[in-house]
């Protein structure tokens, strides 16, 4: 029986990883590259996500998540969130997500979706 489509994916994973010398050093390069911090709109990623900005938007859990984690009381969470991401002046992406960081919240913001998963407020630096 032929291995089935995922079995070959996952061979040519390991096959790629060992071919490449792939080691634990160079994972963590990799990993410090795609996360990157960038300090103003100037990158063609944190532009992505300004440009798409009208396409952000949360569920009804998360707005109460956000509201309660920022204290916002009545004040609408997602055009908050919009207006703190258009004055933001460090916006990264790590993996499936934008962290966007402000001079009071970190928000998070799913890449794909543009769904806003959750916000908390910044913790002071000691």
């Amino acid at each position: 029986m032929p291995p089935t489509r995922a079995a070959r994916s996952a061979e040519q994973q390991i096959f790629s990883a060992e071919k490449i010398g792939d080691t634990g050093k160079e994972k963590q390069k990799m990993k410090n590259e795609n996360s990157k911090t960038y300090q103003n709109f100037a990158t063609a990623e944190a532009i992505e996500l300004i440009k798409n900005i009208d396409k952000i938007h949360t569920t009804e859990m998360g707005r109460g998540r956000i509201s309660r984690n920022l204290f916002l009381g009545e004040c609408d969470a997602v055009l908050w969130c919009k207006e703190k991401i258009l004055d933001s002046k460090e916006i990264f992406r790590k993996g499936k997500n934008w962290y966007i960081t402000t001079g009071e919240a970190i928000i998070t913001v799913n890449a794909a979706s543009y769904t806003i998963i959750t916000a908390h407020k910044m913790k002071a630096k000691k």
